[in-house]
């Protein structure tokens, strides 16, 4: 096939566009997209200005192997989706170098197309969505440049290709409003990053300090009306029971229930909480409620620890509705084997710790005056709440409580529980997370990993399982102000991401009103655009249309069919449309049709002098004002006279061709 010489215009808009898809994830593997670019594209500009060649059939199959040798070495497993995305990435590169037909140029504007969803792989934020929608418009134009002819300029592509992202948005608005939701066939396991899958299936000293570090969203809730206070919003996620000496892990002794509101003694005027949740993908099936949950409409398992878990792990962002009533007691008898797990401690642990535990029990009246002393005894001993604290040995309750002292919140609920258990008392971790950070302008509450908490629940007699928040004890202000403004002062606050908001947030209130409006359009992008689906676009439609039928939402689409061709009518009228004519043009014009229906037509070509020469041999009566009218109409367009003499002069050509008479 013979070489395709590419224009330079279209060169540079296919660089441009490579460039800006490559972006991100330049940012996301620099190790092995930014040298490959940089290589291949030098090489790329070489070729094209005629000073190297293109690479040969062995030069490829070496670069294909280099390419599979690198993603294998730098990958830790081979069939994930990141590694696929890399090879497209690669791909994607590789095939500039090697443009030298139409053919090659059309494949490689093609794969663009494909290489921009895979960044919705990764994000599917506002921002995300306004990438997609550039490098749309930048790829279009490389396609756009690739036929248009060169002189058209160099924007010609850019403008033509914005007129049709334009033109499709009727079509885009209601293919989104319109069609439903399709599962689909399968589902691409989700690209893993650290703190994104949130609390583990265990916990033990420094984990959930460790998740602590990471801003990323967990999810967002919206309440009916105002939120609660952030005291009040202890999102309930997993429950430990079994303790290794070092390790919490949940317990096998869980059932399902199959009536939630059975187990919770509720009051007729408990206040109950209406709110919705937005979870972002986490790769676990576990869910965060609120306590108290007796409603949602998730589908998911209700166990008997009152957890909730999907049925599959969350690879999606879902949203679910959720009814709470946190202050409900839950005074459901604890069986024999849930009272066993729940006093579970190993051999040969934390000696010290048992002995505290029997000290302070000698003293106490009851089990909730034993809860009260060893609240006390946080509060009293100088311990540190702290996101790095010490490292632990082998009896790490122990060393926390009379060695370090200092520790994250998993310190404080598992140490408090051990003391529980040691005590006869029935105690249990629970991890999840706690408060988050209230939205002011869309009154929606935003959970981050940094947010992540354990607390402990402890069995009372005559009153059931009771929370029991051993951090408050020694940091209020975490559990009152939340996980953001609490840490802020830490010195190691976020170390691991530098350029966070939610670092600088807390001391500089523009950077903070900022954050939040940004939160506030991606929550709204997320409400009304990522999870519409369901109950919502039935919402919707029956807004619009007032009753969901298929008649009507065939007229719909038929409308919108409709006004994107009436917009494709318009704009071709209006660059095809007749050039304006001056005001000594529409004079002549006025002449013209007089003399059509007289039965004279003015000749294609004949000027306007002749055309009237021509009118006063045809009718003499008339030729004096004729030949007039033609004096006039070459003074007032070629002689050199004032706007106001001009303006006369019209005045007196309009009056000889009003009064003109021909027969």
């Amino acid at each position: 096939m013979q070489d395709y010489r590419i224009a330079r215009p279209v060169f540079i808009w296919i660089l441009l566009a490579q460039f800006f898809l490559l972006l991100p994830h330049m940012l996301r593997y620099p190790l092995l997209l930014v040298p490959g670019w940089l290589l291949l594209t030098v090489w790329r500009i070489q070729v094209f200005r005629g000073r190297w060649q293109y690479p040969s059939s062995k030069t490829k199959a070496v670069l294909v192997v280099l390419v599979m040798s690198l993603v294998a070495i730098s990958q830790p497993r081979f069939f994930t989706i990141e590694t696929m995305v890399i090879l497209l990435l690669l791909a994607f590169l590789l095939k500039l170098v090697e443009t030298a037909t139409w053919r090659d140029l059309l494949v490689g504007v093609y794969l663009a197309y494909f290489v921009i969803v895979t960044q919705l792989l990764f994000e599917q934020g506002i921002f995300a969505a306004v990438y997609m929608l550039v490098a749309l418009l930048l790829v279009t134009s490389t396609l756009v440049a690739a036929h248009a002819d060169v002189q058209a300029g160099f924007w010609f592509p850019c403008r033509e290709a914005g007129k049709m992202l334009l033109f499709s948005l009727p079509l885009m608005l209601v293919a989104f409003l319109v069609f439903p939701r399709i599962e689909p066939l399968w589902v691409l396991p989700q690209p893993s990053a650290s703190g994104k899958t949130g609390i583990s299936d265990s916990m033990s000293p420094g984990m959930i300090a460790e998740l602590a570090q990471s801003d990323e969203l967990a999810f967002r809730a919206e309440f009916d009306g105002m939120p609660p206070a952030l005291s009040q919003l202890y999102w309930r996620g997993m429950v430990f029971s079994h303790f290794d000496g070092l390790t919490w892990r949940r317990s096998s002794l869980r059932h399902e229930r199959d009536d939630m509101r059975r187990y919770y003694q509720i009051d007729d005027n408990m206040a109950a909480f209406r709110y919705r949740v937005i979870m972002e993908p986490s790769q676990q099936r576990w869910m965060f409620p609120l306590p108290g949950t007796v409603e949602h409409d998730s589908g998911a398992i209700d166990y008997d620890d009152f957890t909730l878990q999907q049925r599959q792990p969350i690879m999606n962002r879902e949203a679910w509705q959720f009814v709470s009533y946190p202050a409900a007691s839950r005074p459901w008898p604890v069986n024999n084997f849930r009272h066993r797990d729940s006093l579970q401690l190993p051999d040969g642990f934390n000696p010290r710790t048992l002995a505290l535990a029997r000290q302070l029990r000698a003293g106490a009246d009851s089990d909730a005056d034993f809860v009260e002393r060893v609240l006390d005894y946080f509060r009293n001993n100088g311990f540190v709440y702290t996101l790095t604290p010490p490292r632990l040995g082998r009896n790490t309750v122990d060393e926390f409580l009379f060695e370090t002292r200092q520790g994250f919140c998993e310190h404080y609920a598992g140490a408090f529980t051990v003391l529980m258990r040691a005590a006869g008392i029935p105690a249990r971790v629970v991890a999840g997370y706690q408060g988050g950070d209230i939205n002011p302008y869309e009154q929606h509450v935003t959970v981050r990993q940094l947010d992540a908490h354990a607390w402990t629940e402890v069995w009372l007699e005559g009153r059931g399982w009771q929370r029991v928040d051993p951090t408050y004890a020694v940091s209020p202000d975490r559990i009152e102000q939340g996980g953001q403004q609490s840490l802020a002062d830490e010195p190691d606050f976020l170390s691991r991401s530098p350029l966070s908001p939610a670092r600088f947030s807390a001391r500089l209130g523009w950077l903070r009103k900022l954050q939040y409006r940004l939160d506030q359009a991606n929550y709204l992008w997320h409400s009304w655009v990522l999870s519409y689906e369901g109950r919502q676009q039935q919402d919707v439609l029956r807004a619009l249309l007032g009753q969901v039928s298929l008649k009507r939402i065939a007229l719909l689409v038929l409308g919108s069919f409709v006004v994107t061709g009436l917009l494709v009518w318009l704009l071709l009228f209006w660059r095809h449309r007749p050039a304006r004519l001056s005001p000594d043009e529409r004079l002549l014009q006025h002449l013209q049709r007089k003399l059509r229906r007289a039965g004279l037509e003015r000749q294609p070509g004949q000027g306007p002098q002749a055309f009237v020469a021509t009118a006063a041999q045809r009718y003499p009566a008339s030729a004096r004002t004729l030949k007039e009218i033609g004096r006039l109409y070459l003074l007032i367009r070629y002689a050199r006279l004032s706007a106001a003499k001009k303006q006369q002069l019209r005045h007196r050509l309009r009056r000889h061709i009003r009064t003109l008479r021909v027969e």
